[in-house]
């Protein structure tokens, strides 16, 4: 390698990361102090140097960074009079990816997955105040990162990072959840508002793509209030089975509690009302803890129920003891008997809730 290594030609190159393999390619047979200082123009040339935002640059990025932070180390060492090497902090890296957008949305995803699985915690605080999540007044620049935070991308078509930092919400502070999709889902609308290129073809809001990226709530920090906050945003997605979904969600977590909450917020004599009340009614009775919940769901009886169509349900949704018998014949008549006096006991607590009670066996 000779002294007048072509470096003003470097933006030839695809990628700095063929500069680099050119100055190490002969430092075998070249002095150690002129391969470092080539290796010194090199790293210029690559920080100077606007890098093209291809596949290979972004594959080679984060080795490129290493390269670069290991040569000013050298250098550190080589040369007393050197600058303190500046490290950057995971908060600095995390604002870089959220920032640079010369970078496409895989590969800042990517990078930030990264960190989110090796520092969690830390990495949902620096997202947070890069968005001046908790701040009363936002900055204009914190404005600017949300909505480019939720502008649709013209070359990918999607929403950058928002499922990335929903998710993120999601695993370690699903207590916020609910106001980030909220917040974004505000923003994007005013966004789009004002777009004209907008009006004739809308997009998928946030909520929905937060929603279809959600993990189950066992893999959140927090399972409960994971899953509390995920029936929220399923309610108040545009789907028309949405309070239905909601219902089957908490039934297939034994949230009981949260699922009478649901059915009191939906207490209001309409179709639904009468299906999550069916619904509800019957996962009690099956996992045999009704006697516990009387009282709250009964109150919750849309009024058009008759007792009969109780009466019905009772019959189907209540559980039997698989217990073996010795023929057909005595199984089914247990299985009767067992059936009339679970039924007895559960139709005597109902009963007082209902206007035309009948006989419990007509």
């Amino acid at each position: 390698m000779t002294d007048d290594f072509p470096l003003k030609n470097a933006d030839k190159f695809q990628s700095p990361a063929l500069l680099v393999a050119l100055t190490h390619q002969g430092k075998q047979s070249v002095p150690c102090t002129k391969t470092y200082r080539q290796s010194q123009l090199v790293q210029d040339s690559i920080q100077k140097q606007r890098i093209l935002p291809t596949d290979l640059n972004e594959e080679l990025d984060p080795l490129l960074n290493e390269y670069c932070m290991l040569g000013r180390q050298l250098h550190a060492v080589m040369d007393e009079n050197a600058e303190p090497i500046h490290v950057k902090t995971l908060k600095q890296t995390v604002f870089d990816l959220m920032d640079n957008c010369q970078l496409s949305t895989d590969h800042r995803y990517t990078q930030l997955n990264v960190l989110a699985d090796c520092y969690p915690t830390e990495t949902i605080d620096n997202v947070m105040e890069y968005l001046g999540f908790e701040d009363e007044d936002m900055t204009h620049e914190q404005m600017s990162h949300w909505l480019a935070l939720v502008t649709p991308n013209s070359s990918e078509n999607q929403i950058p990072l928002v499922e990335f930092i929903g998710r993120l919400f999601y695993r370690n502070r699903p207590e916020s959840l609910v106001k980030f999709v909220q917040m974004a889902q505000d923003l994007q609308m005013k966004s789009e508002s004002m777009s004209a290129f907008n009006r004739s073809s809308p997009k998928t809001s946030v909520l929905e793509r937060v929603l279809a990226c959600l993990p189950q709530p066992k893999q959140s920090s927090d399972p409960q209030t994971a899953l509390k906050a995920h029936v929220q945003l399923i309610s108040a997605s545009a789907n028309k089975q949405s309070k239905i979904k909601a219902m089957q969600m908490v039934i297939s977590h034994k949230s009981w509690d949260q699922a009478i909450s649901l059915l009191s917020h939906e207490a209001n004599e309409s179709c639904d009302h009468i299906v999550l009340f069916n619904m509800l009614l019957a996962a009690l009775l099956q996992n045999n803890i009704f006697s516990s919940y009387c009282d709250k769901i009964m109150k919750l009886l849309p009024s058009t129920v008759r007792s009969s169509e109780i009466c019905r349900l009772l019959k189907k949704s209540i559980p039997i003891d698989d217990d073996k018998h010795s023929s057909c014949e005595q199984q089914a008549q247990y299985e009767d008997n067992q059936i009339y006096n679970h039924y007895d006991d559960i139709y005597d607590m109902i009963k007082p809730y209902f206007k035309d009670a009948i006989a419990v066996r007509d």
